[in-house]
This record gives C-alpha cells, structure tokens and sequence, in this order.
C-alpha cells in the first residue's frame, strides 16, 4: 500500500514521490491458499498446552 499527496483533481502534487507504507508478509512457496507464516503460526497446535485445556474447558 503506498500514498502520494494530490491536488483536488486527484494528481500527484510535483515533487513529491510515492511512498510504501505497507507490503503483504511473504507466503510459504507450498500454500495452496496464499495463507502468511504467521497465519500458520496461529492456526497451528503449536501453542502452550495449557492454554489448549483452558479453552477446551470453557
């Protein structure tokens, strides 16, 4: 995702140049769904165990 100020006209105002603010996480080459290692992390059983009791026990 990047930004660049404009005019009211919705051009880019001279000068200035576009700048990334954002950039989606890389995937794992192998993901059929395009799914982050970080999505992975969370939906993944590697988790304190207990924490896995506590929720089960809910």
């Amino acid at each position: 995702m990047s930004y660049q100020p404009c005019d009211q006209e919705g051009e880019p105002l001279p000068g200035t140049e576009l700048k990334e603010i954002w950039r989606v996480a890389p995937t794992p080459p192998s993901d059929k769904y395009q799914y982050t290692y970080f999505a992975h992390k969370i939906n993944s059983f590697d988790m304190d165990r207990s924490m896995l009791i506590v929720i089960l026990n809910w």
